[in-house]
């Protein structure tokens, strides 16, 4: 049922490794999903993975829960060597006992090779072992079991004779890998359920995740979902919620499960700056912190820059995408501003501006406090773009101490609002937005 991986094996870890003019000589079993058990489950053959693996379940762990019949019918391991080195033979140790109780005497299974590849200096060896093992056989209903396996290969480490010397172990760091299950033998239900698919969306707010169950001891089964529906043994494109499923079989015996799909936290870009000095001014800083997804993250500037800080920059608008590991994004824009050093002069009051921010094509109204009307001169008003580039002077006919501004001529950002007469001048930033 699995495919076989044309697996690198030096890309491997080394339970025994020297270097040798630049390659390494040594032998392992290759991980990932080249070693597995496999099983029939109430009369449903399933192969379980003896290394971690995205396809499929772990046999480490696994409860089954009540059993009609259990079999063993096969187990695989494919392992590397090089140099004089030569992986001899490999077998499937398995035992069952009862739970909670001591285990006891081991059983092999020997695997035998069907391919060998070379890479030199390495060698692959592919193993399996085909069998009908009904572990059952002897059990007492009703009672909880263990069943216990871990691999063993006896390893040729001198002359090349494919004498075995030492043993190699794949038994879970000493601890071997169980599955637990409770025998009732007629008395069990007709089908068992487990869950082989749960993929968590990948980004907030998307809909990447999955689920699936798989049923042991029938096939002729209805699926009810919860949400979608569909008579199916999976779900996709999910977003983040609870799933229930409820198995049905021809005479109405029904089986359920829950899968909870969890979605990582969004993506929050906080903003940390140093205002410019002057509206002109190169000397301003942003810095871009990303909190939530998954780090490490990535940014692009709308300016170009890759990096999370921007140094010597005017004011302006300036956005950034940050991006994570699994590919999620967030975008955010800021507006840098600067401290002015305005001259007020007794015949120009200071000027305050509202709204600020204004909203794009309302107008902007500018009042003067200290004097009736801020000037018997001529006045006049020059808007400043983030790019710092100058609109043209306008006048104002002052009437009373409130002026009215449009600004539907105007992109959105941060602007500066010139006031002078033939004596002061006076700056206000204006945001629009």
């Amino acid at each position: 049922m699995h495919r076989l991986f044309n697996l690198r094996p030096f890309l491997l870890a080394f339970a025994l490794a020297i270097s040798y003019s630049g390659f390494s000589c040594g032998y392992d079993f290759i991980g990932g999903c080249s070693s597995g058990v496999s099983l029939s489950i109430n009369g449903t053959s399933d192969s379980f993975n003896l290394s971690p693996c995205s396809a499929g379940l772990p046999f480490g762990g696994l409860h089954l829960g009540s059993l009609a019949s259990l079999h063993l019918t096969g187990a695989r391991a494919v392992t590397w060597e090089s140099c004089t080195n030569n992986v001899v033979g490999v077998e499937l140790l398995y035992r069952i006992y009862q739970e909670g109780q001591p285990g006891g005497n081991w059983q092999s299974l020997v695997l035998d090779v069907y391919t060998v590849t070379d890479e030199d200096p390495y060698t692959t060896r592919y193993r399996r072992a085909v069998a009908d093992v009904d572990l059952c056989d002897g059990l007492m209903l009703g009672v909880n079991y263990v069943v216990e396996v871990y691999l063993s290969a006896d390893i040729d480490t001198l002359g090349d004779d494919f004498i075995p010397e030492t043993t190699l172990l794949k038994n879970n760091g000493g601890e071997n890998f169980s599955l637990y299950f409770r025998y009732d033998g007629p008395d069990a239900p007709p089908f068992v359920l487990l869950p082989v698919l749960m993929q968590e969306p990948l980004c907030a707010g998307d809909s990447t995740g999955s689920v699936g169950i798989h049923v042991y001891g029938q096939q002729d089964v209805f699926y009810t979902w919860s949400g979608p529906d569909a008579n199916f043994w999976a779900l996709q494109n999910l977003p983040a919620g609870a799933y229930a499923v409820t198995v049905t079989n021809p005479d109405g015996y029904q089986a359920s499960d829950t899968f909870l799909l969890q979605e990582p936290d969004s993506i929050d870009i906080l903003f940390n700056m140093m205002l410019a000095s002057t509206a002109l001014a190169s000397d301003g800083a942003i810095e871009a912190t990303a909190l939530g997804g998954a780090p490490p993250y990535n940014y692009l500037w709308s300016q170009g820059d890759t990096i999370s800080s921007l140094e010597g920059i005017m004011p302006g608008e300036y956005c950034v995408v940050v991006s994570d590991v699994s590919g999620c994004m967030q975008s955010m824009c800021t507006i840098l501003g600067f401290t002015t050093k305005s001259v007020y002069l007794d015949n120009l009051a200071k000027p305050s501006a509202f709204p600020n921010p204004v909203q794009y094509g309302q107008s902007l109204f500018v009042s003067f406090t200290g004097n009736e009307k801020p000037s018997d001169n001529q006045l006049y008003y020059t808007w400043i773009s983030p790019e710092g580039r100058f609109m043209g002077k306008q006048q104002i006919e002052m009437v009373s101490s409130l002026i009215t501004l449009p600004t539907l001529s105007l992109s959105k950002g941060l602007w500066l609002l010139r006031l002078e007469d033939n004596q002061s001048v006076v700056s206000l930033p204006v945001v629009i937005f």
